[in-house]
């Protein structure tokens, strides 16, 4: 309704492709994002289409558009975002090398990222440096708990939460649960330290 009633509906194209995203249904998700790339695109846009469109193996059109929001010196944490699914094309499109380099500036530079650091485990557990990835998992799995253990405070505060931060935090506490779960699994099959 909204999108038939709005002369410019780009924000509805967005919500649109995001209900999409949370259903799973990331081609569908894909096409509204890219139907809301017109003259004023909001970061948030950039960074969910290059997300969607790597996991849809979109893989050049993802860079594209990370290419122009790193470009655009978006906020630190938007700009890490980026720079993540930067080396997350690099790893879909078999660039490893790459994509080991990207992701070891990435926690220099940005050392309490713990996707980052995930996903430096997996590089090196894919090129069998067992111990390597393990302190990468081990380091992972420290920034994951300090984050739940933040979270979880948050919502538990007396302070009011607007619905919009509440959802927000549920959201980080099921994405950083499910890392923890993915991380002690693999922490489980390399043995202990």
């Amino acid at each position: 309704e909204s999108e038939r009633l709005d002369f410019s509906p780009q924000q509805t194209y967005f919500y649109i492709g995001a209900a999409h995203a949370q259903l799973g249904n990331r081609a569908a998700a894909v096409a509204y994002l890219e139907r809301c790339m017109t003259r004023f695109v909001d970061e948030a846009v950039y960074l969910a289409y290059a997300e969607l469109a790597t996991r849809e193996g979109k893989t050049k059109e993802a860079r594209e558009k990370v290419e122009i929001l790193i470009a655009s010196r978006p906020h630190q944490d938007i700009a890490t975002k980026a720079r993540f699914l930067d080396a997350t094309i690099s790893i879909q499109e078999k660039d490893y090398t790459t994509a080991m380099d990207k992701i070891q500036r990435l926690v220099a530079d940005a050392p309490k990222f713990e996707p980052a650091w995930i996903a430096l485990g997996n590089l090196h557990l894919s090129r069998g440096d067992r111990d390597e990835a393990r302190e990468a998992y081990e380091q992972a799995l420290q920034l994951i708990d300090a984050a739940v253990t933040s979270a979880e405070a948050k919502i538990a505060s007396p302070a009011a939460l607007t619905p919009a931060e509440y959802a927000d935090l549920r959201g980080q506490l099921t994405t950083l649960r499910s890392e923890r779960d993915f991380v002690q699994e693999r922490l489980k099959t390399l043995g202990a330290s």
